[in-house]
């Protein structure tokens, strides 16, 4: 029986590190397929942080080389390589609909408009960041779910409506003539009070509902709010309530049954309504300074139809801002064109691994290259071992994840192992690991015992005799 003291648990381990030296330029690091995506001009100006829909419908290439989640898929500038905030509100089998925040909405300059969309199932991960396309927003609801989308995360209650496929731009909710979501986190003070702009699509039967249903929120003549109600059979009302009086009110024809936007945006001097298609504007200006002390909100208070994509900022939102969300969410495939798909043309090299560990001075390290190519061949492997030897290959494959590549270190210490895999169009990918290798190793150990000693950790095993081991070093990391 062998025995040794040591004042703390033995540990041997192989420390592994990996970076991707070499990518193909222009390309978002080795994701292996891509697609451009033209999108049409701003329309009536720039517009910054604009978060685009878009979306795409039954899409071959999506449904083949995408992840079933999505969570792969993202998206860049036009130069292909610097990554965009995204939301994925839906996506299944190559159909998505994902909201895209563009840095600089351009009006007059194209490229600044163009995306690239890249997709790997063979990618861990998830490429969102949601709450970064959703800054300057108090509150985004798809109404695919109840949840919000904001860093906020806010969540709706409904005492009545209820989840519906359909909606104009994914699910929704339907409204039946009783009952609201509402969300009492964003009531009160804690509504955007000295400015912002409240948003909404909704389709029903508005020539049938009173004055007594709200779209949003719903007119109290006992405290000061925002709400947008039914009013005629003609027209819908937008309105700033202060007690017992309106400090502004404005009437807005609508489409009967079918999906409108509603929007207001105010500051405490000043109120504007958009409706419909977003050209229809009226600026009012408050005869005395006022802001919402008393806003509840409510989405759909007694109304009956449907509800989608409603919004609260702490932002006055621009005309043209309205006008292009509007443009974008009505048709959104009439916004964009998509290109076809695009194959990585270098080498994807994920990373070099040991096939088993600890590494031992005098036996045989066997490495193997998680390395491929989508076009060409891999040509030719360069390995250098870290202490001055190098080796050279010529696998002439597609693939060699699956080959062993294979070395004898001679001494102990740590290596950095470094591999250049090059195809025969010319591209190059560089790996690296790094090996700690121990002096030796004592085979066939066997009722290996660690328990607590008056000395420190006593650490007792068995070992055959024909091993002609004349002493032990135990090591804690590189320490002897």
């Amino acid at each position: 029986m062998a025995k040794l003291y040591i004042m703390s648990v033995l540990k041997i381990f192989v420390l592994l590190f990996f970076s991707i030296c070499a990518v193909f330029p222009n390309w978002y690091s080795d994701w292996s397929f891509r697609k451009a995506i033209t999108n049409n001009l701003a329309i009536g100006g720039d517009l910054t942080n604009f978060p685009l829909l878009v979306v795409i419908s039954n899409d071959a290439d999506l449904n083949s080389y995408a992840s079933n989640n999505g969570y792969d898929i993202l998206f860049t500038l036009s130069n292909g390589q610097n990554k965009l905030d995204h939301e994925i509100e839906y996506y299944s089998a190559g159909t998505l609909i994902a909201w895209v925040k563009i840095p600089y909405f351009s009006a007059s300059v194209q490229s600044s408009n163009n995306l690239f969309m890249y997709f790997d199932k063979n990618k861990s991960g998830n490429q969102q960041n949601i709450s970064g396309v959703w800054s300057g927003h108090q509150a985004v609801f798809h109404l695919s779910s109840l949840n919000d989308s904001t860093a906020i995360a806010n969540v709706l209650a409904s005492t009545g409506p209820s989840y519906s496929s359909g909606g104009l731009i994914n699910d929704n909710y339907q409204f039946a003539n009783s009952g609201k979501l509402a969300c009492a986190a964003l009531n009160n003070l804690n509504f955007p009070q000295t400015a912002g702009t409240i948003s909404l699509w909704a389709k029903g039967d508005f020539a049938s509902q009173d004055e007594t249903v709200g779209v949003f929120d719903k007119r109290d003549n006992n405290r000061s709010h925002y709400y947008m109600r039914c009013y005629t059979a003609t027209t819908v009302q937008l309105c700033f309530q202060t007690n017992a009086a309106y400090a502004h009110s404005a009437s807005r024809g609508f489409l009967n049954n079918e999906w409108n936007y509603f929007v207001i945006t105010y500051s405490t001097t000043q109120i504007t309504h958009y409706s419909n298609n977003g050209y229809f504007i009226s600026t009012a200006a408050l005869a005395t300074p006022n802001q919402p002390s008393n806003q509840y909100f409510d989405i759909g208070n007694a109304f009956t139809g449907y509800i989608d994509e409603v919004r609260l900022s702490s932002i006055v939102r621009s005309s043209n801002w309205i006008l292009n969300e509007y443009s974008n969410q009505i048709t959104p495939t009439a916004c964009r064109k998509i290109g076809s798909v695009e194959t990585f043309p270098g080498v994807i090299f994920s990373s070099i691994t040991p096939a088993s560990t600890p590494c031992v001075v005098g036996d045989n390290t066997v490495l193997t290259l998680d390395a491929r190519v989508l076009t060409n061949t891999i040509t030719s492997v360069y390995i250098t071992w870290g202490d001055g030897s190098s080796s050279s290959y010529s696998p002439n494959m597609v693939n060699i994840s699956a080959e062993n590549f294979s070395y004898v270190f001679n001494t102990c210490s740590n290596f950095t192992v470094t591999a250049v895999v090059s195809a025969s169009n010319g591209y190059v990918a560089t790996n690296s690991t790094t090996i700690f290798t121990l002096p030796y190793r004592f085979f066939n150990p066997q009722h290996m015992i660690f328990f607590n000693d008056s000395k420190g950790c006593l650490v007792k095993w068995d070992i055959l005799s024909s091993a002609n081991i004349m002493h032990f070093n135990l090591y804690r990391g590189n320490d002897l």
